[in-house]
């Protein structure tokens, strides 16, 4: 009985907090109010887009928000329900003691409340069951077409969701695409052309920050892919985890 009161507890502390959360950082009505809005100059905004369960970057994603914060810059993100999940991860690892079914169990809660309150968040969800490039594809472009008259966007991406947006950049006229760790190639499948294959044509900017030991593309990637000359190779001592000291963060975020 005292465990499940112990349980009890805590979801009723956790869920309070992430209702106050939700209401104050309410991504889903930000987007609206920005969909009406029409300003007479675009702002320069990230959208940041990532793998298929970007939970898995959450320390990544910590450094990345961080430093964009520094710089004032829009923060945008192809998951409506970012802001406020990240949040809540954030306010869930100040408790150390928390266990990991629990943290996941909140998680979902924060995504169920989402989809009650705002019924639109549910819609979204259900077009991100189809995790394959074409469904990506047509989420980003959703997402961009909401932002792209209001905001001059750069596109922010980790592994598959470089290949996503260069595969819609030139065609959305996107200013400049960023990606961290772009997946060239399978460990497992091997070559895939879909890949590689359209960037040897690609406009758009394109700098790429890529694992010197990455097993998705390391520096072999120099002689064994044609690329268009707007792409910038920027290479770091890692593999696609990413995972650098702050200390080595430094010439990645320069960058």
């Amino acid at each position: 009985m005292n465990l499940i009161f112990l349980i009890f507890t805590l979801v009723k502390v956790v869920g309070n907090h992430i209702f106050t959360i939700f209401i104050k950082n309410s991504s889903c009505n930000k987007f609206r109010r920005g969909a009406m809005d029409k300003p007479q100059f675009k702002r320069k905004a990230v959208l940041l887009t990532g793998r298929n369960n970007w939970q898995r970057d959450t320390n990544l994603n910590a450094v990345l928000i961080n430093y964009l914060k520094q710089i004032a810059v829009t923060i945008l993100w192809e998951d409506p329900a970012t802001i406020t999940v990240y949040k809540v991860m954030s306010y869930q690892n100040k408790i150390k003691w928390l266990p990991q079914w629990f943290r996941s169990l909140n998680i979902r809660t924060t995504q169920l409340i989402l989809c009650i309150l705002k019924p639109g968040y549910y819609s979204y969800l259900k077009t991100r069951f189809d995790k394959t490039i074409e469904g990506r594809v047509r989420i980003l472009e959703k997402r961009i077409s909401l932002y792209s008259h209001q905001y001059d966007l750069t596109i922010f991406s980790r592994s598959i969701g470089g290949i996503i947006s260069s595969l819609i950049a030139d065609k959305l006229s996107i200013n400049q695409l960023i990606c961290i760790s772009y997946p060239f190639e399978n460990p497992i499948n091997g070559i895939e052309p879909y890949r590689f294959k359209h960037l040897q044509h690609l406009k758009t900017p394109f700098l790429i920050i890529q694992g010197k030991d990455d097993e998705y593309g390391g520096v072999e990637i120099i002689e064994k892919y044609k690329l268009s000359d707007s792409i910038d190779l920027c290479f770091v001592d890692t593999d696609h985890n990413f995972d650098l000291t702050k200390e080595n963060w430094q010439p990645v975020l320069s960058k």
